[in-house]
């Protein structure tokens, strides 16, 4: 029988079990070789638990890849290779951003714990694990922040497979020091059920443009008008593609969120986001040839009207430090 306390990594074969699938720390994550016996990995996870401060080393996140520098490539290509020639700007979060996907065990509901790895990841630091985020979610909560969502989920999120979402994702890394502010998409604001606005904040953000924002609800409509002269100065004078040293966005909509790891456009023409989706694996994007790769992280004005609501949350806002919700909201 399993202490009380610990996790149970024993592999059943006759139920079918995969090593392959389900030899991964669920509290760390770390990957088990084929060749560590049960025991072992058993012994690993058990020590999360012992009464010692100091836990086990925590490795590197499984799922990891470092997309920039493709992207950057790729976009350089077609910038040079666009017919016939017009203004082109691509911007991307920081060279040191890394992307993470899910296991087979929790892919069905990580993918807000794998956004917000990959906001964290620019630092250069490892970041915090699945179990790691839940309980900075918990903490976030005993300050609190989001007491409506820390009541919905009784308060208890360690060890659990429960979804999180942007104010989840907020209240963690403002435990963390990260400074957040979520900006609100309440409603399409363009044609056909899309959404420019958010294409306009994306294109401010990766711009270096998105500053002094208003909080406490107040609309960015404003602030989004007044910077556009600066957007057209950027897509005259500015080199074509370019690395900044930014995070990358977490993007929600219902269901689902991704990682806005960047954006592009053509002369007057649409801003595309460029998207990183942790559903798919990170071996996926690492396959394509350069027009493949912006094909699968390309995301058209269009595609957006498939949801009324968005919503955004980036780090490193110059609000100051507290543990109010920093909101703003479009329109």
């Amino acid at each position: 029988m399993t202490p009380p306390n610990t996790i149970d990594l024993t592999l059943d074969a006759s139920k079918g079990a995969d090593p392959v699938d389900v030899a991964i720390c669920p509290v760390c994550e770390l990957r088990f070789a084929a060749t560590d016996v049960p025991a072992a990995r058993q012994d690993h996870v058990n020590a999360h638990f012992d009464s010692d401060p100091l836990p086990p080393p925590r490795p590197a996140l499984p799922g990891t890849a470092a997309p920039v520098s493709a992207l950057f490539d790729a976009l350089s290509i077609h910038a040079a290779t666009t017919s016939p020639p017009r203004p082109y700007l691509a911007r991307l979060c920081a060279a040191t951003t890394r992307t993470y996907s899910g296991t087979r065990a929790d892919m069905t509901w990580s993918c807000g714990y794998r956004n917000t790895q990959s906001l964290l990841s620019t630092s250069g630091t490892i970041p915090p694990a699945v179990r790691e985020l839940q309980a900075l979610i918990e903490a976030a909560w005993a300050q609190g922040h989001d007491p409506i969502g820390a009541r919905q989920l009784n308060y208890r999120l360690v060890g659990t497979s429960t979804w999180i979402g942007p104010t989840e994702v907020y209240g963690a890394l403002q435990v963390l020091g990260a400074r957040p502010h979520l900006i609100d998409f309440h409603r399409p604001t363009g044609p056909g059920r899309t959404h420019p606005d958010l294409s306009r904040v994306v294109e401010l953000y990766f711009l270096g443009l998105l500053t002094n924002l208003p909080a406490d609800g107040r609309s960015l409509s404003p602030l989004l008008a007044a910077r556009q002269p600066q957007v057209r100065e950027r897509m005259e004078d500015g080199p074509p593609v370019q690395i900044t040293s930014l995070p990358p966005l977490y993007l929600q909509h219902a269901g689902h969120s991704r990682a806005v790891l960047g954006y592009e456009r053509a002369g007057t023409g649409p801003v595309n986001l460029l998207v990183y989706d942790p559903i798919r694996p990170v071996e996926f994007y690492s396959r394509q040839t350069p027009a493949e790769l912006l094909a699968a992280v390309r995301v058209h004005p269009r595609s957006l009207s498939a949801f009324d609501q968005y919503q955004l949350v980036m780090v490193g806002s110059e609000a100051n430090d507290t543990h109010s919700l920093r909101l703003c909201q479009i329109p």
